[in-house]
Order: structure tokens, then sequence, then C-alpha cells
């Protein structure tokens, strides 16, 4: 069952982006990102473990401010630990964080593809190995991916104050985003 749903998350897309000159784009384009936005966000274990049960096991953690506070809690970066504060606050159970990382990672690119791409339904397919790679697998790590498309979209429309917002707003989920401040420095310096 669940290589089929795997080659219908592959086929739909590809097939789909065949409408994208027709009156439908935008309604198919929304329903295969809702549909890729519902697998991620309510996948369980069977999805393969990636960081799924680490991540409801972290979450799990964040209990009081005390916690979230302590850098040595845990090893995961303040914007998850906020996440899950805020889960835990409202007593919520531990799938919070895996929707709540689900739509931070994909919302963006979602809405990056329908504002950039002249071939929308066709991203979606090529979203597929990010998906898998990222999402799936390093959720924290993709969220702040997401974040990072806009802030290069925010550098390149010289609105610095907003890319470093969204500079901060990355950091807060993965610190291997430091490591795009030398490529930014040399593009500067290239300039």
């Amino acid at each position: 069952m669940r290589s089929i749903f795997y080659l219908f998350m592959i086929i739909v897309p590809f097939f789909l982006h065949f409408f994208d000159g027709r009156k439908y784009r935008t309604l198919l384009f929304v329903f295969s990102s809702l549909v890729i936005l519902l697998f991620t966000a309510l996948r369980g274990t069977n999805t393969g473990s990636g960081d799924y049960n680490a991540y409801i096991r972290m979450y799990n953690i964040f209990t009081d401010w005390d916690l979230v506070l302590d850098p040595l809690s845990s090893h995961v970066e303040y914007g998850f630990r906020l996440l899950s504060i805020l889960g835990n606050y409202l007593e919520f159970e531990g799938q919070f964080i895996i929707i709540s990382m689900a739509i931070l990672s994909l919302v963006p690119i979602f809405f990056i593809i329908n504002k950039h791409s002249p071939y929308k339904n066709l991203s979606l397919l090529l979203l597929g190995p990010y998906l898998f790679m990222f999402n799936m697998h390093a959720s924290r790590l993709s969220v702040a991916a997401a974040f990072l498309f806009y802030f290069f979209i925010a550098i390149y429309k010289n609105k610095y104050f907003s890319a470093f917002l969204l500079f901060l707003i990355a950091i807060l989920f993965h610190s291997s985003v430091l490591s795009v401040l030398a490529l930014l420095l040399l593009f500067f310096n290239l300039r």
C-alpha cells in the first residue's frame, strides 16, 4: 500500500504538469500541494524511521522554559524548542511537531513555486527528491532550507532587512545555516 502512495505522489504531479497552460492549473497545483503536505504531516514510522521517533522524543523533553533555555537539555536549536513548548503547553500529542515542521518546511516552498515557476506541477515532481531526502528524514534542516530559499529571494530583490529576518528564522531551526554566511560574503566580495 505504501508503495502505491509513493507511486501516486510521483505520477500525479508529472501528469498534472501537462495542464499547466490551462485554467485548472492553480486548482491542480493546490490539490497536489495539499496531498504532499498531508502525506508529510500525517506520516508515522511507516515511512521510514528517519528522525520521526527522535523528534517525538525531543518534543516531549521541552515541557517548561528552563529546559527550552538550557543548551544542555538537547542538541536541537531554539526554533524546534519553541515549537515544542508551544505544543506541550497546548497539550498536543507528539505528532504536533511533525505537522508543524511539515507546514514550516513545505508551505514556503509551495508559495515560491506558485509565484516563480511557470510549470508548477512539474516543479512539485522535481520537489520529490528534496521531500524524501530532507522532509522525511531531516525536518529541522528542511525548515531551515525553506526559509533560506526566501532569504536568497530577498537578497536578490535587495530587501536586506527581510533577508536578515529570514536568515535568523532559518538559524533557529538548524545551525548549519551559518555555513551559508560564507557563501554570502563571497557573493558580496565578487560584486
